[in-house]
């Protein structure tokens, strides 16, 4: 993949093709195999600090004693799931039962990104 995001970028499915762009779509093209880029879908979320979360991001829930013990403080991976986002929290062992958690607004003021899966993986660990 490439060492950082691109925000603008035309996708040819049939020559699987994806056109990239540093700036704008009138300079700096870069075409690239579509199968050499990881796509990341926005969630429609922010994290407290505004930053919009996309799936393959690593968050990291703040330390709340009024929050489930089970998420105070946890570190999880966005993941897309049919219809929904949810996140997979790290690690498994930690928890009793179900270790993701279903993103919806009421999370976004108590979570920061802290990484993706393709930059920090050893987030994860």
């Amino acid at each position: 993949g490439l060492p950082m995001p691109i925000k603008n970028a035309l996708i040819y499915f049939e020559d699987e093709l994806i056109s990239l762009f540093k700036d704008s779509i009138y300079g700096g093209e870069i075409k690239v195999k579509l199968s050499e880029v990881d796509l990341m879908q926005y969630t429609g979320l922010k994290d407290k600090n505004g930053k919009k979360i996309y799936g393959g991001d690593i968050i990291k829930y703040d330390e709340d004693e009024s929050m489930n013990h089970w998420v105070s403080g946890a570190v999880a991976q966005i993941i897309s799931l049919p219809g929904r986002f949810t996140a997979r929290l790290t690690p498994y062992d930690r928890f009793n039962g179900s270790n993701q958690n279903t993103l919806n607004e009421d999370f976004q003021d108590s979570v920061t990104i802290i990484g993706n899966i393709y930059q920090n993986p050893e987030l994860l660990n």
